[in-house]
């Protein structure tokens, strides 16, 4: 088991501590997830991923639908397998989402919208860690494109994947269990190994680099942080940006670890993760009730802007223009 810095320790509930002591590998703690029952689902592969699609009992007059990019009852929630950073580079992953939520938003204007009633403008993105990054990260870019999207849940999300990281984002965190610098460091030199380093730094791969003009166009925005996070610090700066920006924006902290909604049954801090999701999910779903039907206003696809293509330092120089 990695070591834990004292003042991690000192700092740490007692149940989490008391679990933690019992683990021998950090593998060792269950993803609590469970396939829910008596649920219809479809399986859908979509270019090198595939979606689990779970559909519910019934259909209310405005369906929300909820994309959750992995890390991981009136609405449709689609659960995304795309491939790890060990086995393509990140580029390729977020193209390959962006796909998947193209092909969503499609499927919420024509199969499902005459069964359900879908709307692509009433598709919520989530994710947990680099799910949650890629969730921001396409968020940005659909409403450059003008692109409706309902909300984006960010749970602890990677907000610097920047793999030089000159200035770490962990401070007195640094020795927190199961997500170290070591272990950081290297899932995201082999998530961005041999990308060009324009895209390393641009903002469509890189949270941190979102310019103002771009983060003040997101959609509403529910953010979970961990305060014995190593990346703590860069979400509470994040969050900060998102109020400066005037985003609709909704967060919780807790006492918790980066896998906090992983051990909502043994922690008082997961199972505050856990009522906080489905208070806001809920939320939005008796929003959309509510609302009027909104249709998306598309860009034209020669300016559209796109995740796919390698960019350029001409391309940096135009999108930062735009």
């Amino acid at each position: 088991m990695e070591t834990i810095a004292e003042s991690i320790l000192q700092r740490m509930p007692g149940d989490l501590r008391q679990y933690l002591e019992k683990q021998t590998n950090l593998d060792d703690i269950p993803i609590c997830e469970q396939e829910p029952a008596n649920v219809a689902s479809e399986v859908i592969h979509v270019g090198h991923s595939r979606i689990k699609v779970y559909f519910p009992e019934f259909s209310p007059a405005k369906m929300v639908v909820f994309l959750h990019f992995r890390g991981d009852s009136g609405s449709i929630h689609i659960a995304v397998d795309y491939p790890s950073a060990l086995v393509t580079r990140f580029r390729q992953i977020l193209t390959d989402c962006s796909a998947i939520v193209e092909y969503v938003r499609q499927r919420c204007m024509g199969q499902w919208k005459e069964t359900w009633n879908t709307d692509p403008a009433r598709i919520i993105l989530s994710g947990s860690s680099a799910g949650a990054t890629l969730a921001i990260l396409i968020a940005a870019i659909m409403a450059r494109n003008h692109e409706l999207l309902y909300g984006v849940i960010a749970l602890v999300p990677l907000i610097d994947t920047n793999p030089d990281l000159a200035a770490s984002p962990w401070g007195e965190n640094e020795n927190t269990i199961g997500l170290t610098p070591r272990r950081l460091l290297e899932d995201l030199d082999a998530a961005f190994r041999d990308e060009d380093p324009e895209f390393r730094l641009h903002w469509h791969s890189n949270p941190r680099k979102m310019p103002d003009y771009v983060m003040n166009q997101l959609p509403t925005v529910i953010m979970v942080l961990a305060k014995l996070d190593i990346l703590y610090p860069s979400q509470v700066e994040f969050k900060t940006r998102l109020e400066d920006q005037g985003v609709n924006l909704s967060w919780i902290e807790v006492d918790g670890l980066h896998q906090v909604k992983d051990m909502d049954r043994v922690t008082a801090a997961g199972r505050e993760v856990r009522q906080y999701i489905l208070r806001a999910s809920r939320e939005f779903m008796k929003r959309a009730a509510c609302s009027t039907d909104r249709r998306p206003e598309l860009v034209p696809e020669s300016q559209r802007e796109a995740a796919t293509k390698r960019l350029s330092p001409y391309d940096v120089r135009r999108l930062e223009e735009l």
